[in-house]
This record gives structure tokens, C-alpha cells and sequence, in this order.
């Protein structure tokens, strides 16, 4: 009998608390959020300073020119790179706002 136990076992082919990989997905997506969103001053702020960023980072994008004056003059390349490498730094550097210290 206790043969007949260990051979039924072991020909189950799913487990009865087993789910689809969508269903899971979802699942832990929807408590993931659930949990984000207890804590919704953090999220407001970290809005307010993603919205604070574009705004800086838009500023320096703006009435950049798109050519030089003669073939020469590679200022407006420079000051889009100069821009450009700011952007990506200072959106690099805020990622580490939402890391959890402790």
C-alpha cells in the first residue's frame, strides 16, 4: 500500500495550487501595486522632482541650434552633448531616490 501511495504521487503531473504564468504574473503585479500605493506621498514626491527634472533638463534643450555658422564651428554639437550627458546623470542619480536604505 504504501508503494501504491509513493507511484500515485509521483504520477501527478500538475499540483492543485499551481497557476498559469499570466495568472501569476498578474497576481503579484496587482499586490506589488497595492503595496506601492500605500505609501503615496513618496510617489507624490518622487512626481513633483520627475517633473522638476524635465522641466531643468527641457531648459537646456531649449533654442539650442541645430548647425554651426560654417563647417568649422562645432559648438551646437558640443553644447547638445553637454545637455544630452546631463539628462542621463541626473536621471541616473534620482534613480537612487526610490532604493530603500534600510
Amino acid at each position: 500500500e504504501v508503494e501504491k501511495v509513493d507511484t500515485e504521487y509521483y504520477l501527478k503531473t500538475s499540483s492543485a495550487y499551481s497557476y498559469s504564468v499570466y495568472k501569476d504574473t498578474m497576481m503579484v503585479l496587482r499586490r506589488q501595486l497595492l503595496l506601492l500605493w500605500t505609501e503615496k506621498i513618496r510617489w507624490f514626491v518622487l512626481l513633483g522632482n520627475l517633473i522638476a527634472i524635465i522641466t531643468v533638463t527641457g531648459a537646456l534643450f531649449f533654442d539650442l541650434p541645430f548647425t554651426g555658422k560654417d563647417i568649422t564651428d562645432t559648438t551646437w554639437y558640443t553644447a547638445r552633448v553637454g545637455a544630452s550627458t546631463f539628462a542621463v546623470i541626473v536621471f541616473s542619480l534620482n534613480a537612487f531616490i526610490s532604493l530603500s536604505i534600510f
